[in-house]
């Protein structure tokens, strides 16, 4: 049998017969290629008839006689119009390329659902006329199940990324509204307590005022009065740290201001500060306006801290240097001391809120420990950021870059 499939390919496909004393070597080696090779292999007359197969089709094929079977009665080539597809070939159209052909196990379930790669192609005649096919059909079952398989476990992949995302945007929906309700809690309850404390400042001063007060009291008087103006500073920074700012609020309070005048203003405030411990303070102005967008009382605040900061952390004589520098799209506030210098334990830290570099310097001294989350606040809602660099015992230097326009451009 194997013996005559080979002869009937052979003669379907032409002849490949090597003439001479190699002829039966060729034809020996042409039918072990054929019986050998994992697909299998037929070959088909102009009228459909299959004409020839090699054993692996024989091995693996429901059809146990295919003498004279035709193709276009198959079950196998009724699936998703392929005999169609063969008879266009035959009669001259293009070749047969078939990735995934679906052949269903027969009714009373004998066999298994296969998948097949399918490629046929027609044979002509000396004249350039069409004889037939040779086709060819791999079994990519397990491929094409592997693959299915796969595309179902990215599909409910992305389904379960998708539901968690949604539960995600909730819970941060939730989040955002539980935020902005405690800023707004912390905002009027500071300004609750604002309102207080300056009621009390007023009530010590007018006693202070009487007559009737000892003057060993006033030391007491002066004390309570400091304590007062301590906590309702804390509250300012706290009100500033927890009222929710968006882009357009935030915008809206913006103005044209000139960097170097802030710098004026601020060191002319502080200088009688710094007299007390004999600091000197410098505004290196270099006679060019610095102009951006920003907030005035916000800016004003940040600069105060980081110069307040640099003379309570200087040293008897010091000196302080503060200016502007132009970088590519920002200008760079710089505000330089000749201080005690921040520990490389402490410098990643000193942004946080409530946090003290130096814990040993008492309340009147130490401040909230806001100053600094405050300056980082104002920084970034201005769209910039904002650096430092230390070193103990030889002086610090913070840097504040702000962007000269934001998004939606304002020069």
């Amino acid at each position: 049998m194997r013996k005559n499939n080979s002869k009937k390919i052979e003669q379907s496909i032409g002849d490949r017969r090597i003439p001479g004393r190699g002829r039966r070597l060729s034809d020996k080696f042409n039918q072990i290629v054929l019986d050998n090779i994992p697909i299998s292999l037929i070959t088909i007359n102009d009228g459909g008839y299959i004409t020839s197969v090699n054993k692996y089709f024989e091995n693996n094929s429901r059809i146990k006689d295919y003498h004279n079977h035709n193709i276009y009665k198959d079950k196998f080539f009724f699936e998703d119009n392929l005999a169609d597809d063969y008879k266009k070939m035959l009669s001259g159209e293009k070749k047969i390329v078939r990735r995934e052909h679906f052949y269903e196990k027969d009714s009373q379930g004998v066999g298994e659902d296969r998948y097949f790669k399918i490629i046929a192609v027609p044979y002509k005649d000396k004249d350039g006329h069409i004889e037939g096919a040779i086709s060819m059909a791999l079994d990519n079952t397990d491929a094409v199940i592997s693959k299915n398989k796969l595309v179902e476990l990215n599909k409910i992949l992305e389904e379960r990324v998708e539901q968690r995302t949604e539960e995600l945007h909730n819970v941060n929906k939730e989040l955002n509204k539980t935020l902005e309700l405690k800023s707004i809690f912390m905002a009027d309850v500071s300004h609750e307590f604002r309102t207080a404390l300056t009621i009390m400042q007023c009530s010590l001063e007018l006693i202070a005022k009487s007559e009737e007060l000892k003057d060993d009291n006033l030391d007491l008087f002066r004390n309570i009065s400091t304590e007062i103006k301590r906590v309702s500073g804390m509250l300012t920074d706290l009100a500033l740290l927890a009222k929710p700012h968006s882009n357009i609020t935030a915008r809206l309070r913006f103005e044209k201001i000139d960097l170097n005048s802030l710098i004026a203003n601020v060191c002319e405030k502080l200088r009688v500060v710094a007299a007390e411990k004999n600091i000197t303070i410098e505004h290196k102005y270099a006679g060019k306006p610095a102009k951006i967008m920003g907030n005035i009382e916000d800016l004003e605040k940040l600069l105060t801290n980081l110069v307040r900061n640099a003379i309570k952390y200087n040293k008897e004589n010091g000196w302080i240097k503060v200016w502007v520098a132009k970088a590519e799209d920002a200008f760079c506030l710089n505000v330089e001391d000749g201080g005690f210098g921040i520990s490389e334990l402490d410098l990643p830290h000193i942004f946080e809120r409530f946090y003290r570099a130096d814990k040993s310097r008492n309340r009147k001294e130490g401040g909230s420990g806001l100053g600094l989350a405050i300056c980082k606040h104002i920084a970034e809602e201005h769209g910039g950021y904002i650096g430092v660099s230390s070193k103990p015992k030889v002086g610090t230097l913070f840097v504040v870059h702000l962007p000269v326009k934001f998004d939606n451009g304002y020069f």
